[in-house]
């Protein structure tokens, strides 16, 4: 589980949700980013 900052559609308040992180698929690598800017 992760964290997620979540739209449920256009125009709607954005909200924090615990979301599934599928694994990574074949050719697939999964990085752990601890900061980005935006």
């Amino acid at each position: 589980m992760v964290n997620a900052l979540v739209a449920q559609g256009a125009g709607t308040d954005l909200a924090v949700e615990d979301v599934e992180l599928p694994g990574p698929g074949p050719d697939e690598v999964r990085v752990r980013v601890r900061a980005a800017g935006v």
